[in-house]
């Protein structure tokens, strides 16, 4: 199934004014009850109000309520124009029950609560008990990545 990254309205802005703290990047989990809107500005308006958990974000058997950070986040050149954010993968394996179901991956700054990628998994999924759920981030050194920026 192929995943759709959803870029927010603001997303180039907040890189661009070098307002992202990219040692601070999270991964949260939301259920197929969220959507995309490119004018939300917060994780509270992506994952539902926090009173006391936000209604369409997913956690529990070993996924922690906010998500996980993505580990050696960095930024490098891929050509003259164009530029790449890369992370290590996100891994975490299901106990006492399942990790899931999820539909949706929201890629959000923890320092600033701004949401910068939202990511449609096309389906719901989920981690069986004692199985990872993991999400790779360009492992391989190649082209892929979290973000690739190109200017033309």
């Amino acid at each position: 199934m192929a995943v759709t990254a959803n870029v927010y309205n603001h997303t180039a802005a907040l890189f661009a004014g070098q307002t992202v703290t990219i040692s601070t990047l999270n991964v949260m989990l939301l259920s197929s009850s969220a959507s995309f809107d490119a004018t939300h500005t917060t994780v509270n308006a992506v994952a539902g109000a926090a009173s006391p958990h936000r209604a369409k974000e997913v956690y529990g058997n070993g996924w922690a309520e906010g998500g996980k950070t993505i580990a050696s986040v960095a930024a490098s050149t891929v050509t003259t124009n164009d530029a790449k954010l890369a992370g290590d993968q996100v891994s975490e394996t299901a106990s006492g029950g399942i990790i899931g179901p999820c539909r949706y991956v929201l890629l959000y700054d923890s320092t600033s609560s701004k949401p910068i990628i939202l990511f449609d998994l096309g389906q719901d999924e989920y981690a069986g008990d004692t199985t990872p759920l993991k999400m790779t981030f360009d492992l391989t050194g190649g082209t892929n990545a979290i973000i690739n920026f190109i200017v033309t």
